[in-house]
């Protein structure tokens, strides 16, 4: 009885030994710069339990502190860069190189490579809802750029710099209209500043096209004050507020020439007019271009202001190099506003009676231009004793065949 109350008690005590042995073991804690292991040869996980369980890495110290994930042929980190107060997802076990992501002390998070969304929709949203503006900078070299929502005046911005609703490039505004280097958008498309269409083919560069039922202008051009100088209406009517002028002609009667040259050749005639004066005292009327063929039918004048000569012999001759008076040649009294050259002619006109022409039309009524190797130009010529006042108005009544 003796002998089990020994062996009873014997083993009481070894298990006895054996707790202590292990709470002693399990609630030890590592001297400093001791690893303490959780492998194969001890635990293989750890789970904190309870309410409100917690892991605290570190003491308060100055130091970094990290949880180091030892890989195969990667190391990986997370760990507090103490230097620089930032939380760090980094390659390797060195804390603060390779970072992959970060978050400072103002809650600022930083990537230090690519950024990948998955999955079926992705969505990126910046800003919560408030009254402030929100932003996208691009931290260049030598320039910087920003993709921002402007808040103050509700636009979505594409511009220079970092500050929000400064040095605007692009502005869409809430109701979808587009302005380009301006403050905002008046239309559908509002650009401040030069347009350059510079086109990559033979084709149309550029297209106005009126709504299905326009009743409003196609085009308008005008001041900064609003005031229209160039208007196409819907039916194609043109309106210019100033002068036309184009390039190579002098007047509107050149321009009038220069339609038939394209596009009336072997047409209707055409009438061309130039104003004379008594001054300068000679000049050119007309000129054919070298390849071109004219039929002359007729040239007359109107007389608007009389000629003065002393001794009253003014003179006009109207022709060319071969023949200064070849299509007419006025005397003093068919240049005035008052002469009649036949009756019930309107008075200052003269050259319509055949027989007042010059020796190119006086026969056949007609002349034919075909200057071959040199520009023809048809003339005039005032002549007189010290002329002092005097004008009228050459029609040249003509049809280009080629």
């Amino acid at each position: 009885m003796v002998g089990k109350k020994r062996f009873v008690l014997a083993a009481v005590m070894l298990a006895l030994v054996l707790v202590l042995a292990l709470v002693g073991c399990m609630e030890r804690q590592a001297p400093e710069d001791e690893v303490v292991m959780l492998g194969t040869t001890n635990f293989e996980s750890v789970t904190l339990s309870g309410n409100t369980p917690k892991l605290t890495i570190g003491d308060a110290g100055a130091e970094d502190t990290s949880i180091v994930f030892d890989g195969n042929a990667q190391d990986f980190y997370v760990a507090l860069d103490d230097s620089a107060d930032d939380i760090l997802i980094g390659l390797g076990s060195t804390v603060g190189t390779t970072p992959g992501l970060g978050i400072d002390e103002n809650l600022a998070v930083a990537t230090y490579g690519d950024l990948t969304m998955g999955g079926t929709t992705p969505v990126l949203t910046i800003g919560d809802a408030g009254a402030e503006d929100t932003a996208v900078v691009f931290d260049g070299n030598a320039q910087d750029f920003y993709m921002a929502l402007y808040d103050t005046a509700d636009d979505l911005i594409l511009g220079l710099g970092s500050t929000v609703g400064t040095t605007g490039i692009v502005y869409l505004d809430e109701n979808q209209d587009v302005g380009l280097g301006g403050a905002s958008a008046g239309a559908k498309l509002d650009v401040t500043g030069n347009v350059l269409v510079d086109g990559a083919a033979d084709e149309i560069q550029l297209t106005a096209q009126g709504y299905t039922t326009q009743t409003s202008s196609l085009m308008v051009l005008e001041q900064s004050d609003g005031t229209d100088v160039f208007t196409v209406s819907n039916a194609g009517n043109t309106a210019v507020a100033g002068t036309l002028g184009v390039t190579g002609v002098s007047s509107l009667d050149d321009v009038n020439q220069t339609i038939n040259a394209y596009e009336n050749i072997g047409g209707l005639p055409t009438l061309i007019s130039a104003t004379v004066a008594y001054t300068p005292a000679s000049g050119t009327v007309a000129t054919i271009t070298d390849g071109e063929i004219w039929i002359i039918h007729s040239v007359f004048i109107q007389v608007t202001t009389n000629f003065d000569c002393t001794g009253d012999d003014c003179a006009l001759t109207i022709g060319d190099g071969n023949d200064t008076d070849g299509f007419m040649a006025a005397a003093d009294a068919a240049l005035q506003t008052t002469f009649t050259e036949a009756t019930g002619y309107a008075a200052g006109w003269y050259g319509l009676e055949n027989g007042s022409n010059g020796d190119y039309t006086v026969d056949e009524g007609i002349f034919v231009y075909a200057p071959s190797g040199a520009d023809e130009t048809i003339d005039y010529a005032i002549a007189g004793t010290d002329p002092a006042a005097g004008e009228c108005t050459v029609y040249i009544l003509y049809t280009r065949v080629q």
